[in-house]
């Protein structure tokens, strides 16, 4: 790979080409290239895309572009899967017709038939939890911050409070809590028995 630049130097032409546009969109359309892709398409160094970018506005729309549609075809099919599908196919049906004369079978022939099938898939349970923690982590990520009344983590050292057991989460909490309500007289101390 070259470190070219767009900005011709004494001597030295630029190796950006208009057609450059049709390209990258294709690209990014059709594979998802990233810049790093597209510099090694291009050969040249992934600042020179970004310098490309800057000085030819139509680069840079073709490559939004291309990146834009891309993501939204994966959306989209995200966004099936996760919801479940039904569908109708042609299915090919081999069919027997049996000839009777007089009560008597004479003949029997086969035949195949077209015919239309309904099908379904049930939601992907992978690609719902995928949709929901990328699309509201507030609500579906796996780990949860617990926090004291004043909003501020429990345990602000550095503990992993999601390798502890819900019991003893429980237990801190309530814990803290009789710490921010209690006087600050000594009284009250975790582990301490007043009798």
């Amino acid at each position: 790979m070259t470190d070219d630049t767009s900005t011709p130097g004494p001597g030295r032409p630029t190796k950006y080409d208009p057609a450059y546009c049709d390209q990258a969109y294709r690209l990014c359309l059709l594979m998802g290239a990233t810049d790093a892709n597209l510099a090694e398409f291009f050969d040249v160094s992934e600042s020179t895309i970004n310098l490309w970018k800057l000085e030819h506005p139509e680069f840079s729309e073709s490559i939004k572009g291309g990146k834009t549609r891309a993501d939204m075809h994966i959306v989209q099919r995200l966004f099936n899967r996760a919801e479940g599908a039904e569908w109708t196919e042609d299915a090919a049906i081999k069919v027997k017709k049996e000839f009777f004369e007089n009560g008597k079978k004479v003949r029997t022939e086969e035949e195949v038939v077209v015919v239309p099938v309904r099908k379904a898939a049930a939601p992907d349970t992978t690609a719902l939890i995928f949709w929901l923690k990328n699309r509201h982590p507030e609500l579906w990520r796996d780990r949860r911050e617990v926090t004291g009344a004043d909003g501020d983590p429990l345990c602000p050292d550095g503990l992993n409070l999601a390798l502890l057991a819900p019991e003893t989460l429980n237990e801190l909490l309530t814990i803290s809590q009789q710490l921010a309500s209690s006087p600050d007289d000594g009284a009250g101390e975790p582990g301490d028995n007043p009798a």
